[in-house]
This record gives C-alpha cells, sequence and structure tokens, in this order.
C-alpha cells in the first residue's frame, strides 16, 4: 500500500500544472478508441487476406506432432516381412477411403474398391475397418485379432494395439 501512495504521490507532483479538465479526458479515451477499431479492422483484414498461410503456420506443429506419433504406431516394415506396412500418408488416405466407404452396401462397396487407383488402398482401407471393429469389442474378446506388442506398450490402452489378423 506504501509503495502505491508514492506512485501516486509522484503522479501528482510530476503533472501538477498538466491537470485536464473531463471533456478532454474523454476526448482522449475517443482518440483511443478509434485507434484501436481501426487497428483492430486492419489487423482483421490482413489475417483474412493471408489466411490460408496463417492456418498452415499454426496447424504445422499440431500436424507435425500427429504425423510423428502416428508413425511411432505403426508397424515396423523389417520387423514384420510378412505384412504391408502403410506409410502415414497411405494410412491416411486408406482412413478417409474407409469413411466413404461406411455408407456404401457391399454391392458398391465393391465397385468403390475395383475403382481405386491404388489397388493397395483397398487392402489398407479394409484394415481400417478392421480396427475400428476390434476396437469397439471389449479387450477380453478381441482374441488373437489385436496383440499389444510385447516390450512397447507401457500403456494398458486398447488403442495402443498392433493389429495382426491371424488365420
Amino acid at each position: 500500500m506504501f509503495l502505491l501512495k508514492k506512485v501516486f504521490e509522484l503522479r501528482e507532483k510530476a503533472h501538477q500544472d498538466h491537470e485536464k479538465p473531463f471533456l478532454e479526458h474523454l476526448e482522449d479515451l475517443r482518440v483511443m478508441v478509434t485507434r484501436v477499431v481501426i487497428t483492430l479492422v486492419i489487423s482483421m483484414i490482413v489475417c483474412f487476406t493471408f489466411q490460408d498461410h496463417l492456418m498452415r503456420v499454426l496447424r504445422a506443429p499440431a500436424e507435425e506432432v500427429l504425423t510423428t506419433k502416428q508413425k511411432e504406431s505403426m508397424p515396423d516394415a523389417d520387423k514384420h516381412k510378412g505384412i504391408k506396412v502403410p506409410s502415414v500418408e497411405v494410412w491416411n488416405e486408406a482412413r478417409k477411403i474407409e469413411q466413404i466407404a461406411l455408407g456404401l452396401d457391399e454391392a458398391e462397396k465393391s465397385v468403390f474398391y475395383k475403382n481405386l487407383e491404388n489397388p493397395d488402398l483397398e487392402f489398407h482401407a479394409r484394415s481400417v475397418t478392421l480396427l475400428r471393429a476390434t476396437k469397439a469389442l471389449p479387450e477380453k474378446k478381441t482374441g488373437r485379432l489385436c496383440e499389444k506388442p510385447r516390450g512397447q506398450c507401457p500403456n494398458e490402452n486398447a488403442t495402443d494395439c498392433d493389429v495382426r489378423i491371424e488365420s
């Protein structure tokens, strides 16, 4: 409190002859509010003009973390020689294709999958479907469909599983 009193005393001593009437303070306030509004409008116009670039810059760190996390969760191609291991980009594309195929009946799905440019996308999209179905099951009923990688999964969460289809 002492410090606050000293600050007010210094302020009064420094500006005793520069005191303004109330209307001049209101005029100063009007000028400041006008400046703030003009600055806000100009900033909005600049941000709107460069919105795509700004969004790329703002999203880049989050997308990098997501891609790194996805790469860590993908099976190692050297370790799993018997399965087709997609890249993160192919896996994301397969997830999009699987979302589209969800609304189709079996005949439409087969036509849709046959018309894909990359035949591996059908395999990976069906793998996404199996993964989603496996995650919906209780853990004790997943059986041989979902095995957690030994020694690599400190978390006992079902989303951290490595899907392998065994016959």
